[in-house]
This record gives C-alpha cells, sequence and structure tokens, in this order.
C-alpha cells in the first residue's frame, strides 16, 4: 500500500474471491485523507432519517418463540414474504442456497435453488445467499417485503461486520440493497417457520439436485405442503 498499488497476495488472502477483482481495480490516493462515508444515504452523511430506515430493515425479534409462532405466517396485504436457506456441509463440495417468495395469501409467486462450489463456512453460504435472494427481489420489482432467515449468525454479521472482516465488502453491498426497498423487515425465523425453504436448499446436498433456476411459483414436489401452509397460516 505505501508504494500506491495494492498488495495483491494479501488482498486475496483477506478479501472474498467474488470482490478481489474489484478492489484491485480500485483506485486510491496516498496523499488524501481518509474520510468516513455513511452508505446509506445519497450525501455520504449520516442523517436520522436514513438511521431509523436502516434499523426498521434490521429488525429482530430476541425474544422466545411461542407455539403460535413456530408455523409460517402469511404477510400483510401487498407485502411479499420470502423465506431463504442455505444446505451446507464441511464434508460437502457444494452447498444449496434457496428462496421462495409468498404473497399475503399464501401462494408461492417466485422460488429459486442453486447449486455453488463449497463455501469456507455455514455463515458465507448463508451471506451469499441472502444477497441472491435480495438481488432476485429487487429484479422482480418488490418493494415491500419481508425476508425470514433461520440464522442468528447472520443477523449478527449485518450488525457487525467485523466478526467476518473477509466479508465486510460483501455485507455492505447487502445492507444498501436492503435499505433501498420501500419497506423491508429481516427477521430471524425458527426453522420450523423456513421449512420450504431449507426443504428446497437441502434437496442440493441430500438428494444431489444440481439444477440452478429461478421460476414461477413454487416446486411441484412442495405443492401440498405449500397450500397446508397458506390454509393453517393467518394474517
Amino acid at each position: 500500500m505505501k508504494s500506491g498499488t495494492w498488495n495483491i497476495q494479501r488482498v486475496r488472502e483477506v478479501i472474498a474471491e467474488e470482490d478481489v477483482g474489484l478492489v484491485l481495480n480500485t483506485c486510491f490516493d496516498l496523499s488524501s485523507q481518509d474520510v468516513k462515508v455513511w452508505g446509506f444515504s445519497g450525501s455520504g452523511i449520516y442523517n436520522s432519517k436514513s438511521g431509523y430506515k436502516l434499523a426498521e430493515t434490521l429488525e429482530t425479534f430476541q425474544s422466545p418463540p411461542s407455539p403460535a409462532t413456530l408455523k409460517w405466517q402469511k404477510p400483510p396485504l401487498g407485502v411479499v414474504k420470502c423465506n431463504i436457506s442455505s444446505s451446507w456441509t464441511s464434508s460437502s463440495n457444494i452447498f444449496g442456497s434457496a428462496w421462495i417468495a409468498r404473497d399475503s395469501f399464501g401462494t408461492p409467486l417466485f422460488h429459486s435453488r442453486r447449486a455453488f462450489p463449497a463455501a469456507a463456512s455455514t455463515l458465507e453460504a448463508e451471506l451469499y445467499t441472502l444477497g441472491l435472494a435480495v438481488n432476485a427481489l429487487h429484479d422482480l420489482h418488490f418493494q415491500r417485503v419481508i425476508i425470514e432467515i433461520s440464522s442468528p449468525r447472520v443477523l449478527e454479521a449485518l450488525f457487525n461486520p467485523a466478526v467476518v472482516p473477509t466479508m465486510a465488502l460483501g455485507i455492505s453491498r447487502i445492507l444498501r440493497s436492503l435499505n433501498s426497498f420501500a419497506q423491508c423487515q429481516l427477521l430471524d425465523a425458527p426453522v420450523e417457520v423456513n421449512s420450504m425453504a431449507v426443504e428446497i436448499a437441502s434437496s442440493v446436498t441430500r438428494d444431489r439436485r444440481l439444477q440452478s433456476y429461478v421460476a414461477k411459483g413454487g416446486p411441484s414436489w412442495l405443492s401440498s405442503f405449500l397450500l397446508s401452509e397458506a390454509r393453517s397460516s393467518s394474517i
């Protein structure tokens, strides 16, 4: 860094592989002083509106779930609920990534399954899956969303990126994307609530279903379970 060029070996050691090229292509001026930039407002300066919006985006319920909340619930009218999950084991050479979006009637709108080369950890797989799902929701033009993931680790990493410094850039991108929805809640949900996404993701590592896709509706092999959840849940 003192020479005005990146230490390529060091960058590859501490930065996620998909972000290495972005970092190496970033120019910097050693004669300028570092400044702090708030990434969640257009001006780069913190304001209370952007702070409150980010806090609402990262809302999480810490109290133990009651029996009534241990099943999937329909989102409010006009809101899309997206459940996401990943499947990763240290012995596997792949990990599965899945999300499923449903409306206030419990009707599956879209779902996705992806298979990727092995991640370094469960957290890396979960964060990557979250990033994919958030980008997909934007691509589908959903603006009012609830996102449920069964991972306290992800919430901790989003609140405190310092716990995973090698993924700080990716986390920053996820936070920016979350903050750009008109309305967004990111919730830590019990696994029982997230069972459909868990099943889709697990089909990659358990059943070796390696085809990656995004499709309308829900997977046909889970149609009866999706219908049951829609009938038994309430808004």
